[in-house]
């Protein structure tokens, strides 16, 4: 019984000393902070920005995001031109998943006909040879050019 008192009172002792400590290394509250803290360097404003401009670009801004709402399953960024569409592009079967993973990336191509294609970095695609994956992309080149394809569901399946 009396280990168990004098470890408590050890334990209690070193916890009082810790909080000793702590209480002499803070700042004192009426002498203020130690040193200065700098403002924040002031934002770039232009000449002509009055404050009923900048009151109507936020406005617009504004507008533009309530306009298309953040958890609407249909929003969706707008598509970025990747270059001329060649007639061979149909033969592409569409992307249908990209997965990433330390034990390699593997790109998921589903043709018309619902066959599915697991292709690694370096593995062709009908004329297409994947040239890399990312999450959410990936490369494909061939003799004329190279383009960078996104998952997209298949018709029908998103509401």
């Amino acid at each position: 019984m009396s280990r168990v008192i004098l470890a408590l009172a050890s334990l209690a002792a070193v916890l009082v000393a810790v909080l000793a400590l702590e209480l002499l290394a803070m700042p004192d509250p009426v002498a203020g902070p130690p040193e200065a803290t700098p403002a924040p360097p002031a934002l770039p404003v232009a000449a002509s920005n009055t404050p009923a401009e900048a009151r109507d670009k936020l406005d617009v801004l504004v507008q533009t995001v309530l306009a298309r709402p953040l958890f609407t399953p249909g929003r969706r960024p707008a598509p970025a031109a990747e270059g001329p569409a060649g007639a061979a592009d149909a033969d592409l079967p569409r992307l249908a998943g990209v997965i990433v993973a330390p034990s390699g990336r593997r790109a998921i191509f589903v043709s018309a006909d619902a066959h599915s294609l697991v292709v690694q970095e370096g593995g062709s695609v009908g004329r297409y040879v994947v040239r890399s994956i990312a999450p959410g992309q990936v490369t494909l080149v061939d003799a004329e050019r190279q383009q960078v394809i996104r998952p997209s569901h298949a018709k029908g399946t998103m509401p």
